[in-house]
């Protein structure tokens, strides 16, 4: 039968009292796909909601990061500024150590010239206070001892000796001649003195060696070191090679050295 309007304006009020009716309608109007439409608006919006909320987290996630890289090329610019203040006074301290230790160079030259300086000056002090004192050292041993230089005896060496040799003996510290106490018959005797602070056993081969010299030359010549102390080798080398041994104030080896040398 044909649809009036007076039909319509009844379905009309009809769908507007009940919902059922309405809802049945529009089941029967709409495809299930403009049904499920309006779910599918809410949950695209909240799932934009969501979105939102995330970025706008992502948000304060990304201005905490860069606040912190922010604080970290801040604390990398102040640690490359202190590295580079830690490398300027470290090589300020490496040319203060280099000035230090051309300084600590200098004074260990000075003072090894100092040392030196002051070895040999004690050396003479010693080679004097011998000369000067030869009788209250060795007049118990020796009758009419006499201190006397190589320049005294110059002719009869240059005589024997080559010109290496009189160089030698001329460095001789001193010459002390005498007559053997309590040896009857004994000539006159040359000691060949090498005096030092310290005897060591350089000064007994100097003497050793110097004595030989005058031997050759033909001198009763008997080695001898002296001075405050000697050294335990140099103590053991004057004995076994017959040398006079005289140190704070006492001699040792004196009648093996006279025995071994003075004769010859």
């Amino acid at each position: 039968m044909p649809f009036i309007v007076e039909d319509y304006h009844d379905l009309i009020r009809l769908l507007h009292e009940s919902p059922e009716m309405r809802a049945e309608v529009r089941r029967l109007v709409l495809t299930d796909e403009l049904l499920d439409l309006p779910g599918a608006v809410r949950a695209l919006t909240e799932s934009h909601r969501r979105a939102e909320e995330r970025l706008t987290h992502l948000d304060g996630v990304v201005a905490s990061l860069a606040e912190a890289q922010r604080r970290t090329e801040e604390r990398v610019e102040a640690l490359t500024e202190a590295q580079r203040r830690t490398e300027e006074r470290l090589q300020s301290l490496i040319v203060a150590q280099e000035r230090t230790n051309a300084q600590i160079a200098l004074l260990n030259a000075t003072v090894g010239q100092l040392d030196t300086t002051v070895g040999r000056l004690v050396g003479e002090m010693w080679e004097m206070r011998w000369e000067r004192r030869a009788p209250a050292y060795l007049g118990h041993l020796l009758r009419r001892l006499q201190v006397i230089t190589p320049r005294d005896v110059e002719d009869a060496l240059e005589a024997h000796l080559s010109p290496e040799d009189l160089r030698e003996v001329m460095r001789v510290h001193l010459l002390i001649k005498g007559r053997p106490r309590h040896l009857p018959g004994a000539p006159e005797i040359l000691l060949v003195a090498e005096v030092s602070a310290v005897v060591d056993s350089h000064d007994v081969e100097r003497a050793l060696r110097r004595a030989g010299l005058l031997r050759q030359a033909g001198f009763h010549a008997v080695a001898l070191v002296g001075g405050q102390s000697a050294t335990e080798g140099a103590a053991e080398l004057a004995r076994d090679r017959k040398v006079v041994l005289m140190h704070d104030g006492v001699s040792a080896f004196w009648e093996e050295a006279v025995a071994e040398w003075g004769r010859q």
